[in-house]
């Protein structure tokens, strides 16, 4: 069905390309003739075809851009969406991850430390979308308020001095300026589209 759509897409926009051409060659007086066996006739006619058609995969192309850009942003979101379902339905199966989430003290078991570096690779995944400009400043403001949340406790800080410098620096500078602290507002995370700090 979509090849037939495509090809039906080419016959409509090529007709309308003639018509458009038939309209102009009246309108501007330039005595082409549609049927005739003149060399000169007939390349003009298919220079200005080709240029209509031209014009025409151009605004296509366009088009097709547009809708793989949204796409992308709704596969964004059903990520982004499905990881933070991944990420509680964890406490729910283990009820010690939330005690090693909202502990004040680093958990001894590594499960429950592994579960600290998740919710720290989520936010860099968000922060990474963010930069990329997937994630708009709304939605964006409500992660940040919900890393604060879960970032500053005193267990997660912790384990972010181990396993911080790891990631980039960027993602650094964001933890550590607009997470732990309170160097910028929620307000300039609404404001500023690149992110961090």
């Amino acid at each position: 069905m979509e090849l037939l759509a495509y090809v039906g897409f080419g016959v409509a926009f090529v007709l309308l390309g003639l018509g458009v051409l038939w309209g102009l060659n009246k309108l501007l007086g330039w005595k082409l003739s549609f049927f005739t066996t003149h060399a000169a006739n007939l390349q003009a006619w298919i220079y200005l075809l080709q240029t209509v058609i031209l014009v025409g995969t151009l605004a296509y192309i366009a088009q097709q851009t547009t809708a793989v850009e949204e796409t992308i942003k709704t596969n964004t979101f059903q990520m982004m969406v499905n990881e933070n379902r991944e990420l509680l339905g964890k406490i729910l199966e283990q009820p010690k991850l939330f005690d090693a989430l909202t502990g004040t003290d680093l958990p001894a078991d590594k499960s429950s430390t592994v579960y600290l570096s998740m919710f720290f690779n989520h936010g860099f995944n968000a922060f990474k979308l963010r930069e990329k400009g997937y994630i708009d400043n709304d939605w964006w403001a409500a992660i940040v308020r919900d890393m604060r949340d879960v970032m500053r406790g005193g267990a997660m800080q912790t384990w972010w001095k181990r396993v911080g410098p790891y990631y980039p620096s960027r993602y650094q500078d964001f933890v550590n300026g607009c997470i732990l602290s309170d160097h910028c507002s929620l307000s300039d995370q609404k404001e500023k589209k690149p992110c961090g700090n």
